[in-house]
């Protein structure tokens, strides 16, 4: 069984038909069906059902095809790999990370870019439902996220730091004064949230019930920027992680501590134990883990 025999297999399922495999395939549909007799005949059992008029995987089939195609996946990577190599002499790192990130990565690039000058890096922002997407597919070798759920057992999830969630008002609002609040003080105030895409909306929902008060968003926005500049312009108040007006610009707003519940979110480090990683992935890794251990009097992060 090699990797052109596997590619013909998954090909065949996902189109469901010889005719169509094969011409995506470039070969004849007797080539296609020999390739696969021969398939079963190494493997020493049936892969399709072929009673009926459509394609359908025996048992040992559905194993097969789902393996095949993170063989596959792990196929290109690796080519993908060596070729950046080829071009660098270390090759390149893609990270996936969630917005936040950009407050705080950037401390840790530079200090891995004096140890590694020649490496390519791509900063990918990407939303916490794709996550799991990009790290399935390989295009990216770790990623930054709030996202846990749904993860085979073959990632491993670091927990990185934790951090509390702030209210972020016009620096001309009567909370402006305030060190903290309780979150329900916040009734009948106009709140701009994140959407639901984004982990920490749930977050502050949850709290939003705990704490006893009737309150919804008016304001929706897809970047917590837009939810600076919302506020900024005194449309309303909101909630973010404490890392986004700890390390960006943020005129014209003021941050105040919530409790009774104080929100807090944990962000992980996310990767696939089984994949190979270059030295300089791994040293990216191991910075951004000592970065926080480090800082950790900064915004709460975990030891």
């Amino acid at each position: 069984m090699d990797i052109r025999q596997l590619n013909y297999f998954v090909t065949l399922v996902e189109k469901n038909k010889f005719v169509a495999a094969a011409e995506v395939l470039h070969i004849s549909q007797p080539s296609l069906s020999n390739m696969i007799k021969q398939l079963e005949k190494e493997l020493g059992c049936k892969l399709f059902e072929r009673s009926t008029r459509e394609m359908k995987l025996t048992e040992p089939g559905e194993v097969l095809y789902r393996r095949a195609v993170l063989i596959l996946k792990q196929f290109e990577s690796t080519l993908k790999e060596m070729e950046d190599v080829k071009d660098t002499g270390f090759g390149a790192i893609d990270i996936a990370m969630i917005e936040s990130s950009k407050y705080w990565i950037p401390k840790v690039a530079k200090q891995f870019s004096e140890e590694y000058s020649n490496v390519q890096i791509y900063f990918k922002e990407i939303r916490t439902k794709h996550m799991r997407d990009a790290l399935i597919s390989n295009d990216v070798h770790f990623a930054i996220t709030t996202m846990v759920e749904d993860l085979e057992d073959t990632y491993e999830l670091t927990p990185i730091y934790r951090e509390e969630l702030v209210l972020i008002c016009p620096e001309n609002h009567a909370f402006a004064a305030k060190s903290s609040i309780d979150i329900a003080n916040l009734e009948g105030e106009t709140l701009i949230l994140t959407q639901a895409v984004f982990q920490i909306t749930e977050i502050i929902k949850q709290a939003i019930i705990q704490s006893g008060i009737d309150l919804e968003g008016k304001y929706y926005v897809e970047r917590l920027d837009t939810a600076r500049m919302l506020v900024a312009e005194g449309l309303g108040v909101c909630i973010l992680p404490a890392s986004y007006p700890k390390y960006s610009l943020h005129q014209g707003i003021h941050t105040v501590k919530l409790t009774n519940p104080t929100p807090k979110r944990k962000v992980f480090m996310a990767y696939n134990k089984e994949r190979y990683y270059s030295p300089a992935v791994m040293r990216f890794r191991n910075l951004i883990q000592q970065f926080f251990i480090k800082e950790d009097n900064k915004i709460g992060f975990l030891k």
